[in-house]
């Protein structure tokens, strides 16, 4: 899920078109982040970690970035009956200034989010 980030982040939802430059450092501190020959992009920082339950996130995602928002990410996992699997749950809240009705923004910023999930999913059960 986070060791192997750049192969499942899908590559329409980089700032340089290539998942192979994602990567995520899944500790305190750590960097959700994409490192191309064009640039670098910080895409969320990480703010806390407990392992096999929680990886919490700062930081605003895609056009969230250049405004003047804060938003936090949870992935919370959280056990089943079978060993094999768990529930992700993510949750992302965003706040602060814009000039832009943000309202408008929040399905979009879902829908991404949905297919990010979408996409972690079908990589781990292949």
């Amino acid at each position: 899920m986070t060791s192997e980030i750049d192969n499942w982040w899908i590559a329409a939802h980089t700032w340089y078109g290539d998942s192979q430059n994602m990567y995520l450092d899944a500790k305190l501190g750590g960097c959700l982040c994409e490192v191309a020959k064009q640039g670098q992009t910080e895409h969320l920082r990480v703010i806390k970690v407990e392992p096999g339950k929680l990886i919490r996130f700062s930081g605003g995602l895609g056009p969230l970035q250049g405004e003047g928002l804060h938003g936090v990410m949870d992935w919370r996992l959280q056990a089943t009956d079978d060993p094999n699997q768990s529930i992700l749950k993510v949750y992302y809240r965003v706040g602060g200034y814009s000039p832009n009705d943000l309202s408008e923004w929040a399905p979009a910023v879902d829908g991404v989010l949905q297919q990010q999930m979408d996409s972690l999913k079908a990589y781990l059960e292949q």
